[in-house]
């Protein structure tokens, strides 16, 4: 969920004008410093920084108008961080520096609009003054999300400076980081560097309704594995449990020939931890690369489930991870289970009368 937002949207967080989030006018812009990128692109963990220019203007052809976002971009930047050409439904994709526009394949089909036709863009520019293009279409690009297909108007970043009279001015850097985690480290470190003539937001400062769904998302996935461990529990309790009364008999031998009760809990024990480890790495071989195929080609949902995704914004996918850390987790809750699902046969041995047993 994460990686869908900051990819398409905000980046992991910002820099701004102050006032710039809240107000989203164009006026507030800032330099386009490429010493200022560079500094950034130097620190850990950065991987990209990518310069915006976005406002809103009115997209007309000679059948319909329709109000679109113009996103000015830097496209082999902005290629880098979303694969925007692989989205490249018609035509081909943004050079730096071109003339022409990526149109959204919703917004052309309402505009009656195809490759190599004219678009035209009317708005207001800078500090008020009249913004108005006709850009020939190079490309039409298709997104999984309705709101952007139906609105986005990409221009490079060069030609949407040009179109709004802002020479060298943007009014977002967005930063992309190598991994979630050190997105708090980062964040300080551009903070103490910039926030002081700037604006520094992170992504969940900037959505905080994509920050509340993934808290619904995780509460249910929390409430799915406490219900899955139960069936686990319960798999390896009624083995034990088996096990357990299967042996009556042979337990109560043991323990008349004068085998300690202490040194015969302790082989069922074992035998229960070694039954469980055997359980959890053949599970993990057989399930390894089913999860690295789906991995690379995620599940598209489709009915209900994708149209409340869409609702978030978000593309209706449900991609799996091979991350080590989950495996091992999982492994170490699952022997956790078997170590308690173990002392079941030590309570029992506690009191087996072995001349009972042995008549059981």
């Amino acid at each position: 969920m994460i990686e869908n937002v900051v990819r398409l949207s905000t980046g992991y967080m910002q820099i701004h004008q102050r006032g710039y989030w809240q107000k989203k006018s164009i006026d507030l812009a800032m330099p386009d410093d490429p010493a200022k990128r560079g500094q950034l692109e130097r620190m850990n963990y950065v991987t990209e920084v990518i310069p915006r220019l976005q406002t809103f203007a009115l997209a007309a052809s000679n059948q319909a108008t329709r109000g679109a976002m113009i996103q000015g971009i830097s496209p082999l930047a902005e290629d880098r961080l979303n694969s925007l050409s692989r989205k490249v439904s018609a035509g081909s994709y943004l050079g730096d520096g071109d003339s022409s526009a990526l149109i959204a394949e919703g917004l052309a089909r309402y505009l009656g609009l195809g490759v190599g036709d004219t678009l035209v863009l009317y708005g207001m520019g800078y500090h008020g003054a009249t913004a108005a293009g006709q850009f020939p279409i190079r490309g039409i690009v298709r997104f999984p999300l309705p709101e952007m297909n139906s609105s986005i108007v990409y221009l490079s970043l060069h030609e949407a400076q040009e179109f709004l009279g802002m020479p060298q001015l943007i009014n977002s850097l967005s930063i992309m980081i190598d991994q979630p985690r050190h997105q708090n480290a980062v964040f300080e470190t551009v903070q103490k560097e910039f926030g002081g003539r700037y604006e520094v937001l992170s992504w969940q400062e900037m959505m905080p309704e994509v920050v509340q769904a993934i808290a619904v998302d995780n509460a249910g996935g929390v409430i799915m594995i406490v219900i899955l461990y139960v069936v686990v529990g319960f798999g390896i309790f009624g083995t034990v449990l088996m096990m357990t009364l299967e042996r009556r008999r042979e337990f109560g031998v043991l323990l008349s020939i004068g085998m300690k009760r202490m040194r015969l809990a302790l082989m069922t024990s074992t035998e229960a931890i070694f039954l469980s480890i055997l359980g959890v790495v053949s599970g993990s071989i057989a399930a390894f690369p089913v999860m690295f195929y789906f991995t690379e080609s995620p599940f598209r949902l489709t009915g209900d489930a994708a149209e409340a995704m869409l609702k978030f914004g978000l593309e209706p996918l449900l991609p799996l991870s091979i991350q080590p850390s989950i495996f091992i987790s999982q492994t170490l809750a699952v022997l956790a289970i078997a170590l308690v699902s173990a002392l079941y046969p030590a309570l029992v041995l506690r009191r087996l009368e072995p001349v009972q047993a042995m008549h059981s």
